[in-house]
């Protein structure tokens, strides 16, 4: 069995044929026109505009029926860019005074673009990128041939495969058949990465030695792993399958109970990680114990900016009331610095050099920004009862700015006579090495503590926020942080929830019991097999785990405890 590596991005299993896309192949042709073909070139762009629109409003109307408008503003922003006049009248000087045919003229305005993109400070705009070339392979197509974009289509169920996949190929093809997305280029923040998670289909990009895999036409995808099996026995295919079949359960969400104890009676609570509303409506929400943790970011991921009071009341007493008055808890914007500056159009820091860091300081620094968070969370607050939590805290002080902004948005919702709770909390994430020096004073100004278990485990080890290894998880130092983040918690009588990809690890989790833990918050599909483990697991049976995990030495060893617990204390699991 052969082995390919790359980047998770939306968890999941998927086993089946592989669609390879050529689109990147399109290219226009090279000859020069003569002064009377110039007027039939510009009147063909025109036309491959319109039709390029209208395309792309067809696929917008998938999204609004599939998804919500939200998602449907992703190819909204590609109709704006297909149709910029800037780049037509470019396009149009460029067919007029070097006589060159309109497919031609348009790939060389377009990669003056494509070049802005590539030159990026950061990994924002490339992340768009798939977005941008969909544009132009689709306006070449259009100039160069009368055929249908995608002249095959998906006729059964499907990886595709691609070195880069745009939100409109997606959309397009149908998702109904895309069981697995394979790219060369791509990034967890791009539109292809938000439509995959939103649609839960399996995806991994940044995959090495990407072009060998066109030497074969069935593979399995296994996004836990970041790996791609190619070559496969039947012995091994017959466990992908088993495991398949459990994603493919899950990925139903039929959730018909979330147990809240242990085998032997202990009290578990699991919550639910969302990043859209529509992701609560698809559970029954009778069967729901709370939301641990909701990332605002993604309103701003979707939109390409910032998005001002309104757009964010809207989104946040959607979710409010959708929740029926569980337990809420909203995270404020958490993404680097440099996505701030691409969405905030701040040109005069791309020359910089800094390090890449952003969360709850980035916003303190713009103190705006979270004060107009705070005031449409507090407005969203009338409708049920949440919490706020603050991202890569490091010190106290950026807590008591925080409580200041947010005092300072109650007062002015006050003065407007607008309606809000006054019992909305403030809690930190527990995901920098710096805070596990205060946790103590830390805890003394906060209500509660939850615990990023990714970038956490990426300050402890060294590792980059872009990077992942899944060993992260096994890793000793980081069941030691968890271990006394635990019990600096419980000293101070405060909760503390684990919402990384942690705690819906089946290996990992039993660790986790082990280290003190009661509390997880996972995404949607992980709630059933999180549940089912919880259900089969004794406390006391745990606990011995946690002596063996303080002095292990490394994060094989550590696995090797933890996957031997599962398979012999689990087994009837």
């Amino acid at each position: 069995m052969l082995l390919f590596k790359g980047k998770k991005v939306s968890e999941g299993i998927a086993i089946g044929p592989l669609f390879f896309l050529d689109k990147d192949k399109i290219e226009a042709p090279e000859h020069i026109i003569k002064n009377s073909e110039i007027e039939a070139e510009i009147e063909k762009l025109d036309n491959a505009v319109m039709a390029c629109v209208h395309e792309l409003e067809r696929i917008k109307e998938i999204a609004l029926k599939h998804l919500d408008d939200n998602h449907a503003q992703i190819i909204e922003g590609q109709k704006l860019v297909v149709s910029d006049q800037m780049v037509l009248e470019e396009v149009k000087d460029l067919v007029r005074t070097a006589k060159k045919n309109s497919a031609l003229a348009y790939s060389e305005i377009f990669k003056k673009y494509e070049n802005i993109i590539a030159r990026s400070f950061s990994g924002y705009h490339q992340e768009r990128e798939a977005d941008i070339l969909d544009i132009k392979k689709r306006m070449i197509h259009r100039l160069t041939s009368n055929e249908s974009y995608f002249s095959d289509s998906i006729n059964e169920p499907s990886i595709i495969v691609g070195r880069r996949i745009s939100p409109a190929d997606l959309l397009q093809l149908g998702h109904e058949n895309i069981i697995g997305i394979i790219t060369e280029i791509g990034g967890s923040d791009s539109h292809i990465a938000i439509l995959a998670k939103a649609f839960r289909i399996p995806y991994i990009t940044e995959v090495k030695d990407f072009t060998k895999l066109k030497k074969y036409d069935y593979a399995i995808l296994d996004v836990s792993e970041e790996s791609i099996h190619v070559d496969l026995r039947d012995d091994d295919l017959n466990y992908y399958k088993k495991r398949e079949e459990e994603f493919l359960n899950n990925k139903k969400i039929q959730v018909h109970e979330i147990v809240s104890k242990t085998k032997d009676g202990q009290d578990f609570s699991i919550f639910l990680n969302l990043e859209f509303a529509e992701e609560l409506q698809m559970l029954d929400i009778n069967y729901i114990q709370g939301i641990g943790l909701f990332r605002s970011e993604f309103i701003s991921i979707e939109q390409n900016k910032l998005p001002d009071e309104e757009t964010q009341y809207n989104v946040y007493s959607k979710v409010t009331k959708m929740a029926r008055g569980l337990p809420l808890i909203f995270r404020t914007f958490d993404f680097g610095r440099d996505k701030f500056i691409e969405m905030l159009d701040l040109n005069m820091f791309h020359q910089q050099e800094f390090e890449d860091w952003g969360g709850l300081q980035f916003c303190l620094e713009n103190p705006d920004i979270l004060k107009t968070q705070f005031r449409a969370l507090l407005r969203a607050s009338q409708f049920g009862p949440i919490n706020i939590m603050l991202p890569m805290v490091s010190a106290i002080d950026e807590i008591d700015k925080a409580k200041q902004l947010l005092a300072e948005a109650q007062i002015e919702l006050e003065e407007e006579g607008i309606d809000f709770r006054r019992d909305v909390e403030l809690g930190s994430m527990i995901e920098t090495k710096a805070v596990l020096e205060i946790l103590d004073e830390l805890a003394e100004n906060v209500a509660f503590f939850s615990i990023g278990t990714n970038d956490l485990a990426n300050f402890l080890l060294g590792t980059k926020r872009e990077e992942s290894d899944i060993n992260n998880h096994y890793h000793p130092k980081l069941f030691q942080a968890i271990h006394k983040i635990i019990k600096v918690a419980d000293a101070h009588g405060i909760p503390t929830t684990v919402c990384g990809e942690m705690g819906a690890d089946r290996y990992a989790l039993p660790g986790l019991i082990a280290s003190g833990v009661r509390r997880v918050s996972v995404a949607p599909s992980s709630l059933s097999m999180v549940s089912n483990l919880i259900k089969n697991i004794s406390v006391e049976d745990c606990i011995p785990l946690n002596r063996r995990i303080m002095n292990s030495r490394n994060s094989y060893m550590l696995l090797s405890i933890l996957k031997d617990f599962y398979y012999y204390q689990l087994k009837t699991y």
